[in-house]
């Protein structure tokens, strides 16, 4: 079952949340594993749902209990600057590994999508590394890439006593 994230979620949130930052910080993505990140992203995601955003998550229904399997969270970017139209900021999507096989990402972004469209959003943006799974499930489901990232790491020269 698809659905938006409820406060009752954050326990089982938490563990999937920093699941998807220790599986993504070693290739690539910038958000380190830690309690602190964890937690900024499941209040995001606890706001965005409570604004009707697109944060959802599946679960898995059995006979004595019901088990999160995934999440997805675009929430709306805040600014000041007049922009092409009202965008949602893709934050992530995790599957506990069993569950890839059965489609459970695109059956959450298909949810997402769905709850985008009836809030008159225009954009999703979201950021993939070239070539990665998530990249080719994105292109998958119609996303174009737009953009290019360029990175430079700054050295800091030695300061003095």
């Amino acid at each position: 079952m698809i659905r938006p994230w409820e406060p009752r979620d954050g326990g089982g949130l938490w563990d999937l949340i920093y699941r998807y930052l220790k599986e993504t910080y070693p290739v690539g993505y910038d958000a380190k594993p830690i309690p602190e990140n964890v937690l900024i992203m499941l209040n995001a995601g606890m706001l965005a749902a409570r604004r009707g955003e697109p944060a959802v998550v599946a679960e898995v229904n059995g006979e004595a209990l019901c088990q999160l399997v995934g999440w997805t969270l675009w929430a709306s970017v805040e600014t000041p600057i007049v922009t092409r139209g009202p965008t949602l900021q893709g934050m992530g999507t995790y599957v506990l590994p069993a569950f890839r096989r059965f489609q459970v990402a695109s059956a959450m972004h298909r949810e997402a999508m769905k709850m985008a469209s009836r809030e008159e959003y225009i954009f999703i943006d979201r950021v993939a590394i070239p070539g990665s799974p998530g990249a080719l499930m994105l292109e998958r489901e119609g996303f174009k890439p737009v953009a290019q990232v360029y990175r430079k790491e700054v050295v800091y020269a030695a300061r003095e006593p």
